[in-house]
């Protein structure tokens, strides 16, 4: 079908500045978050005061902020004992009524989680183990049938490969979706277990980059889903097209999620 140059341009523009803007509130160097080598610092350090304090002076210069952080760092790291790490956080991105509000419904699930004693390792682990096997699994193997059924146009209606336990009795493109949107369910459900999880070892919430870039990943599953519905219609192809890349950058940033927790919890470790 004909595509329509302007629908092609804003769809284009669309999947770049929703890239850009994920990138940036994933990165741990962006504004939101600075990575200097110090400890944890909350909302409530001496470190967040003075980082809003440097980024609302506007006649102050780039390198004079640069220098009153680090300054605001070592008596922040000092101040809490001069624990190491490299999750370090100027202040939280979310409004602090959202903080809260988040903090106290994921508290209604604590109890529980802490009459089931289980094992430190696995208190703490659990949540990578569990999100870094369905990222590698589903996620993985759902994108590699993404682009199978792009490329091989036919083979998006064959029966998928594996023993029928493992391809559900699924075509290709039929399990692409099925493993997709299994994998973004499973991804909101793990996000509120990671969170409850984190309380229970009275750690706090919303205040790292590792969080920050799951809302980014889940922005993008939703753009991603939305996608889905323009395949039926005159601007099938752009749709599919862009469908296809922004997927592959969806799972790049899930990536880095990971990465990000990895460091978290090797932070929280300490």
């Amino acid at each position: 079908p004909l595509q329509t140059p302007n629908f092609t341009a804003a769809m284009m523009t669309r999947v770049v500045i929703l890239a850009l803007s994920c990138v940036a509130m994933a990165s741990p160097a962006s504004g939101f978050v600075a990575q200097p080598a110090g400890g944890l610092a909350l909302r409530s350090s001496p470190l967040a005061a003075s980082s809003a304090r440097s980024t609302r002076g506007a006649s102050v210069g780039p390198k004079m902020q640069l220098q009153e952080l680090a300054g605001a760092t070592a008596d922040a790291v000092n101040a809490v004992g001069g624990v190491d790490g490299a999750m370090l956080l100027a202040k939280s991105i979310w409004p602090a009524p959202l903080v809260d509000a988040t903090t106290a419904y994921m508290n209604l699930f604590a109890p529980l989680l802490k009459s089931l004693n289980l094992p430190p390792f696995l208190l703490h682990w659990f949540h990578a183990l569990n999100m870094g096997v369905v990222l590698g699994a589903m996620g993985g193997y759902g994108s590699y049938l993404g682009w199978k059924t792009r490329l091989e146009p036919g083979a998006a209606g064959q029966l998928a490969g594996g023993p029928a336990w493992a391809n559900l009795g699924k075509t290709n493109g039929d399990l692409h979706k099925t493993l997709m949107g299994a994998m973004a369910l499973i991804f909101f459900l793990g996000a509120n277990g990671g969170l409850v999880l984190t309380l229970v070892q009275g750690k706090p919430i919303m205040e790292s980059s590792h969080f920050t870039s799951a809302m980014a990943g889940f922005g993008l599953l939703a753009a991603q889903a939305s996608l889905t519905t323009r395949f039926k219609t005159e601007n099938a192809a752009t749709a599919r097209t862009t469908h296809a890349f922004l997927g592959s950058a969806t799972m790049a940033v899930f990536f880095y999620h990971a990465y990000l927790g990895l460091q978290l919890g090797f932070e929280y470790s300490k």
